[in-house]
């Protein structure tokens, strides 16, 4: 059973994380229509795609220096300010700087509220249920991705020109009455408030070949993740020949899956452990693109959207609590910041990648092969990392210390 602290913070989480990932997920749902409004060509987007990763990962490292300094929950909430302000930059912005700018200001919000959220929601958890409670935190991905094909769906009813794409982002922005409710809803981490009485931090055990490992091992879920979703939406226009109004409803079916992958992957986590949930999204991932994309052997409609968002969400739902569980309580913010982030910003490589290989073998096939690689890697790294099902938050890199809850 959870508590009733457990279950509000688990909510001023869930929602941050939701409107974090409306405004990530519109950007790459609009961008047909923004790069006919501001005439850009799918390079641009690969590079926009990058820096907004980026900046993502620049902003996460940064949140949890801070949130290890200043605590978690303060950290959440100037996190959901600055992706709402980048939302509401992104609806008035007319070049190609000013998306630039626009989507590294959200992006540092995104990675923020990534950092601050999980941490806290963590030390929040009871060993036993937490890769449930974070899981279903995570579901909120697919919740704003639902969220960001609805509005911008309805958008494209109502409106024509560029305020198809810019109306949505108001509403992104209209996001920030979050901040509110997180205040209102959540509480600091007993364990940083313990931390910063003792006024001290415990020495850290932390190897850099350690570090390195996280580092690669969030690249690799990551990176299966942007290579497939950032260009679905271009894929989709050219495969299927679908409109704005079609293509979101394709996006609304990979945002159902999301969700439901998120739900499966927080009741398996617990049961079957990280690791493996970790090798059966890669295997599973690289069959789908093969399957579909490689052998043409299911169309790319409905079920596979709903396939393309369930997989993925299996990976993020062993990543988050594995990371938080690989570090000490002293130090967990900054190093999940850092190792999350820095996989972050490698990850944003693939859609480049994309960008550059899509005008010499075409989309589907530079898709095809970039997937099939992350999934390879995350396969291979997988086996690598110590199971850390049901730690000790508290006792982490430390001794002597006991866990309460």
């Amino acid at each position: 059973m959870t508590s009733i602290g457990q279950r509000s913070v688990l909510l001023a989480c869930f929602l941050a994380w939701t409107l974090d990932a409306m405004d990530f997920q519109l950007f790459f749902v609009a961008f047909p229509d923004v790069a006919r409004s501001l005439e850009l060509s799918n390079h641009d987007l690969g590079v926009m795609a990058l820096i907004s990763l980026m900046t993502s990962a620049l902003g996460g490292w940064i949140a949890g220096v801070a949130a290890d300094r200043y605590g978690r929950l303060p950290v959440l909430q100037w996190a959901v300010v600055l992706y709402s302000f980048g939302s509401l930059a992104t609806a008035f912005s007319d070049s190609m700087f000013g998306l630039l700018f626009s989507r590294s200001i959200a992006g540092f919000g995104f990675g923020a509220e990534w950092t601050a959220g999980a941490v806290l929601l963590s030390e929040w958890a009871r060993r036993e249920a937490r890769g449930r409670l974070t899981g279903y935190m995570l579901s909120g991905w697919g919740v704003g991705w639902l969220l960001a094909g609805l509005v911008y769906y309805g958008s494209s009813l109502a409106f024509t020109s560029s305020w198809v794409w810019r109306i949505p982002f108001l509403v992104g922005a209209a996001g920030g009455i979050v901040v509110l409710l997180v205040r209102l809803l959540a509480r600091e981490s007993s364990i940083f408030v313990s931390q910063a009485q003792q006024n001290k931090l415990p020495s850290s055990q932390v190897t850099v070949g350690r570090i390195a490992l996280f580092v690669v091992l969030a690249t690799s879920v990551q990176g299966t993740y942007y290579a497939l979703h950032v260009f679905l939406p271009s894929y989709f226009r050219s495969f299927q020949s679908s409109t704005s109004g079609s293509t979101s409803i394709l996006l609304i079916f990979a945002a159902v899956g999301s969700i439901a992958g998120s739900v499966v992957g927080a009741l398996l986590v617990d049961a079957v452990g990280r690791r493996r949930l970790l090798v059966a999204t890669g295997v599973s991932l690289a069959a789908l693109v093969w399957a579909v994309i490689g052998q043409g052997v299911l169309s790319a409609g409905p079920a596979f959207s709903l396939a393309a968002g369930f997989i993925p969400s299996l990976g993020y739902a062993a990543l988050t609590p594995l990371l938080n569980e690989a570090f000490d309580s002293g130090h967990r913010a900054s190093l999940v910041g850092l190792t999350y982030n820095a996989g972050r910003a490698f990850a944003g490589l693939y859609p480049y990648a994309l960008g550059i290989l899509t005008p010499s073998v075409g989309l589907a096939a530079a898709v095809l092969w970039v997937v099939s690689i992350s999934c390879s890697i995350l396969v291979i790294i997988s086996y690598f990392v110590v199971e850390t099902k049901g730690v000790d938050l508290t006792n982490v890199g430390m001794t002597g210390a006991t866990d309460s809850r």
